[in-house]
């Protein structure tokens, strides 16, 4: 349903990009402090037949999990692994993505 990485790199801010199956509709990130930040999503692309999402992420509070919501109603909880280097920050990425 969604593959994602949240990372920064080359002075960056942190940040998180998606890409996600047309049926996602919105992509909701858990913060350590309990706030939420909803990314800004596209259009389905129909070169990809995906939606693509984006959004900055503050450096001093970190993410927990990303909430992701489906026609239907439906919404799935995907959980952030912990601080790794900060160029290298995974958050099932491609290597733990679902469908």
């Amino acid at each position: 349903m969604i593959n994602f990485w949240i990372g920064k790199a080359d002075g960056t801010p942190l940040f998180v990009m998606a890409r996600a199956a047309p049926q996602v509709k919105h992509v909701t990130v858990m913060l350590a402090s309990g706030s939420r930040r909803e990314l800004s999503m596209s259009p389905v692309i129909e070169d990809f037949g995906l939606r693509f999402a984006a959004g900055r992420l503050p450096d001093d509070d970190l993410p927990v999990s990303l909430e992701v919501a489906v026609d239907g109603g439906e919404t799935q909880v995907h959980d952030c692994d912990g601080h790794r280097a900060a160029s290298d920050r995974l958050c099932g990425g491609l290597e733990g993505s679902s469908s």
